[in-house]
């Protein structure tokens, strides 16, 4: 017996190619029909996987979104992870990553965001009041020395927070 563990798979969306696809749409296609064979599965679940703001663009987001929706499929994405991940976005969108985020519908009881070490407090509370969780990777975080996440300052603004592994290579 299992005790109701799954296993989750995550469906890339990049925005560039790879030997498994070409361009974002086809990261898309290909999950969703990755989540068609494994939708049944006792032991696995699918997840949207678009690795970060900076390397998914306005309109895969979106989709991304309404798929996530209509499947009833978690998103899992690296957010505020640097501090040069903020600069960069403040650059090229005028805006914080979380904040370009919001605005494409991402944020809600769907959204995993992965590590958000470079968080301000109206942040947290707008994680907190979409119901958005927070994957805490303490030891990636710490190996990359891309910042703490205040993991007590989530908890007290009534953030779900999971303890995530090292997502690096070793």
């Amino acid at each position: 017996e299992h005790a109701g563990m799954r296993a989750v798979v995550g469906m890339i969306v990049i925005d560039f190619p790879t030997a498994w696809a070409q361009d974002a749409d086809e990261y898309i296609n290909k999950g969703i029909a990755l989540n068609d064979e494994l939708k049944h599965s006792p032991l696995v679940r699918t997840a949207f996987a678009p690795h970060g703001p900076y390397t998914v663009s306005d309109e895969p987001l979106q989709k991304v979104v309404m798929y996530a929706e209509e499947l009833d499929i978690p998103i899992h994405m690296h957010i505020h992870e640097t501090a040069d991940e903020i600069n960069g976005s403040q650059e090229q969108y005028g805006k914080r990553p979380l904040a370009r985020l919001d605005n494409l519908g991402l944020l809600g009881p769907q959204l995993l965001a992965v590590h958000m070490t470079q968080l301000t407090d109206e942040e947290i509370a707008r994680i907190a009041e979409t119901n958005s969780h927070v994957v805490h990777c303490p030891e990636s975080n710490l190996k990359l020395a891309s910042g703490f996440c205040p993991v007590q300052k989530r908890l007290d603004a009534g953030i779900n927070v999971a303890l995530g592994p090292n997502s690096e290579e070793r």
